[in-house]
């Protein structure tokens, strides 16, 4: 485990939406089970850039910063709470800010309100699933950003 960053998370400000969208965007482009879509002119890009601003407009996003400095951002969670199960959509830390307890304290935050409710991932990122048991994450891909049908 690495070191402890000091940190301190906020809701996000309207200011933060382009780095979420973009760093978010970025991540998903480069995860290659996803498909060849993913060329940078393709409508792919276009489609899922639509589809993240409605998972924005719906859920909460908390941004991880660098205490007293609220716009010197670390990374940011993404997570709805739905009647069901909540959906946790994603989790982002700056690649210089890993291995330093940010995603496991931003995640702490956005779910402490859920209860003991399971906890659904649509994506599931191989930093995750060793935490699987102790945040109850469930990788539903069928839950993509909680426009999916909630049957269980």
């Amino acid at each position: 485990m690495g070191s402890t960053l000091p940190i301190d998370i906020r809701p996000a400000y309207p200011s933060d939406a382009s780095f979420v969208l973009a760093a978010w965007m970025r991540a998903l482009n480069n995860q290659r089970h996803y498909g060849p879509t993913m060329d940078a002119d393709d409508a792919w890009l276009v489609a899922m850039q639509a589809l993240l601003l409605t998972t924005l407009d719906k859920a909460r996003t908390l941004i991880a910063h660098r205490p007293g400095h609220p716009d010197q951002a670390y990374g940011f969670v993404v997570a709805e709470d739905r009647p069901t199960n909540p959906i946790l959509h994603w989790v982002y830390v700056k690649h210089i800010n890993r291995r330093e307890r940010v995603a496991s304290r931003l995640l702490a935050k956005a779910i402490e309100g859920f209860g003991t409710r399971n906890v659904h991932m649509p994506f599931m990122s191989d930093a995750f699933k060793h935490h699987r048991s102790r945040w109850r994450l469930h990788y539903r891909p069928d839950r993509l950003h909680g426009l999916m049908p909630q049957s269980e």
